[in-house]
């Protein structure tokens, strides 16, 4: 499910006949991180919102074939000014692998949002434990 209640449907028709390039995340593809089209084909992602930030949010989601329960962040483009500040990010935590920093596990590009799958972990915001120390 996409973030705003839709299916996240990709105009790449549109794009070709526009003769434009929508994905702009697609230039260089993280490595051993697969990068699809639709989220919703590989995860079952609820609706429900476990944290927002400014560009975007986190929902709990369930890979469709292996059952294993993960995040979902999902970033409205629209709202990045520098894309390629998010391309960085995509593949830092795709060649990152410390037993501190959650992993990445796909990545996913639609029209509107990328959705990053990250390992899900429980207990609250880190920023707030920080304040709260």
């Amino acid at each position: 499910i996409h973030p705003s209640g839709g299916r996240g449907d990709v105009a790449r028709s549109q794009a070709s006949r526009d003769n434009i390039e929508p994905y702009a995340l697609h230039k260089e593809k993280p490595r051993a991180i697969s990068v699809g089209l639709n989220v919703a084909d590989d995860y079952v992602v609820f609706p429900e919102v476990l944290g927002r930030g400014h560009y975007g949010c986190v929902r709990e989601c369930i890979h469709r074939h292996t059952g294993r329960t993960y995040a979902c962040k999902s970033i409205y483009k629209s709202e990045i000014s520098r894309l390629d500040h998010l391309q960085n990010e995509i593949r830092l935590l795709s060649e990152m692998n410390h037993r501190c920093i959650t992993k990445m596990v796909d990545c996913y590009e639609d029209i509107d949002y990328v959705h990053i799958v990250m390992e899900k972990y429980t207990g609250g915001e880190l920023f707030d434990k920080i304040i709260d120390c």
